[in-house]
């Protein structure tokens, strides 16, 4: 049986790997202290030839990955890591599953 700490590795990695399928770029954090994993960042657009000032920020956003085993859907996570994930500009949330 696969610990705790080595299947969230694998979602992680997983995670990551569906980023990269979809061309979208997964940072992660040199001290995981605030609840997230990952920052993730889109592609910049380019939307012709327009000023720097002009451009659309790029986006991203910061991901918390929860790995569970098939067999439940509980998840555990500290309230003041969730509450540093919902209290960001955007929040979404994406459920991906692995076969």
């Amino acid at each position: 049986m696969v610990n705790a700490d080595n299947l969230g590795a694998k979602g992680e990695a997983h995670f990551e790997g569906i980023c990269a399928d979809v061309g979208l770029f997964c940072n992660r954090p040199h001290r995981d202290r605030t609840g997230w994993d990952v920052i993730v960042e889109f592609p910049i657009r380019e939307e012709g030839r327009t000023s720097l000032d002009a451009r659309p920020k790029p986006l991203s956003c910061h991901v918390q990955v929860k790995t569970i085993l098939s067999r439940t859907t509980d998840i555990r996570m500290r309230l003041s890591s969730a509450e540093l994930l919902e209290g960001t500009e955007a929040n979404l949330r994406l459920r991906a599953e692995g076969r």
